[in-house]
């Protein structure tokens, strides 16, 4: 039996409320000026929360274990990759040398600095095989959360649908894809280029602690990364505007998704935002704050918000979302459990991973 410590003994309400609190004063203090789409700077304020939230939560872990615990050494394993968004980051080690200073860290592998390199703006183009002059188009963000429904849709209504694809794909599956009405839009990087960046991440202090080195690791990859992302976005400026597109549809209000209803409604482009998700009332101001902040990418200020369940129309009146950009459309892309017989009890949650954990809303299981 190997001997481990529970720490659902020293994680409680008041640790997601300290965590919670520390995270909105760092975010507060975050620069975007860098970027110019509101989706892709909220996509940058999400990623600063959960590296945040992970780092902090580490912190008073440690600190409450060294309350009951005697604590020479502390061992860590010694990885220290570094990726935006990705689950093969690993930067524990980082934070603990970091945050321990007055006991002796080590590391049971030596530490290897793996650190992907994003720090060149990538340049992109578009190949598009949209018939020129072609009507009923529906774009459709992507085809994750049960989109493919969408695709079915206009199929079956006569439309055609335009989905963004971020590689090559061959000439036989456009073949097939143009079957079915279903045109795509290749996104192909072009080259990388070395750009000098005025703008100055802050750096973030805890505790008289300066993190930026455990969330950073280097603030030109992460600038880079999200001017990418943007660069991306941009370039469907010209497809909404060169094509006949009666609908733009998304399943997520930030981020690559969230920006092409941000440029579709500047385009006076009808926008439609399909939450992949729902949310229910709340107990406490932890809550209050969590459920606001999910909401970022549920609901969106740049389109009609399909309401899809009586608990996403109570959300809605909770937080007085503007009724004026919501729509009552009942079920559209959640998935149908007729057969169910009996009492049930819905799960309806995804356990989150270190990397984007969240303070209060998730379990701590």
């Amino acid at each position: 039996k190997i001997p481990f410590i529970n720490l659902s003994q020293y994680s409680n309400n008041l640790l997601h409320k300290k965590m919670q609190s520390e995270t909105e004063k760092i975010i507060k203090k975050s620069n975007t000026s860098f970027l110019k789409l509101e989706s892709i700077k909220s996509s940058y304020h999400q990623w600063l929360e959960y590296k945040t939230v992970s780092i902090i939560f580490l912190y008073y872990i440690l600190e409450e274990i060294k309350k009951k615990n005697k604590v020479e050494r502390i061992y860590t394993s010694g990885w220290d990759n570094f990726s935006i968004l990705d689950r093969e980051s690993y930067y524990t080690t980082r934070v603990v040398k970091n945050i321990c200073k007055e006991i002796e860290v080590e590391s049971v592998d030596k530490i290897q600095n793996i650190i992907l390199d994003y720090s060149k703006i990538k340049q992109y183009k578009i190949l598009s095989n949209i018939p020129k002059n072609k009507k009923n188009l529906i774009f459709i963000s992507n085809l994750g959360y049960n989109f493919n429904k969408i695709l079915h849709w206009s199929y079956k209504n006569n439309y055609s649908s335009v989905i963004p694809i971020y590689k090559k794909i061959n000439y036989l599956k456009k073949i097939f894809l143009y079957f079915f009405n279903i045109y795509v839009i290749q996104i192909i990087e072009t080259k990388k280029i070395k750009k000098i960046l005025r703008t100055k991440l802050p750096n973030i202090f805890f505790k008289n602690i300066n993190l930026s080195d455990c969330i950073y690791q280097n603030k030109l990859n992460v600038m880079a990364f999200f001017l990418n992302l943007e660069n991306k976005a941009l370039l469907f400026k010209n497809i909404f505007k060169k094509n006949s597109i009666d609908l733009i549809v998304s399943n997520s209000s930030i981020g690559l998704d969230g920006s092409f209803l941000e440029i579709g409604k500047s385009l006076k482009k009808k926008t439609l935002n399909i939450p992949h998700g729902t949310l229910t009332g709340f107990f406490n101001k932890g809550g209050k704050v969590f459920n606001k902040k999910i909401s970022n990418a549920l609901f969106s200020t740049y389109a009609v918000n399909a309401l899809q369940s009586k608990i996403t129309t109570n959300f809605k009146k909770k937080f007085k979302i503007n009724g004026a950009q919501c729509l009552s459309t009942g079920n559209l892309i959640f998935n149908n459990q007729d057969n169910c017989v009996g009492n049930n009890i819905l799960y309806a949650e995804t356990n989150k991973d270190y990397f984007n954990y969240r303070s209060f809303g998730f379990q701590t299981f």
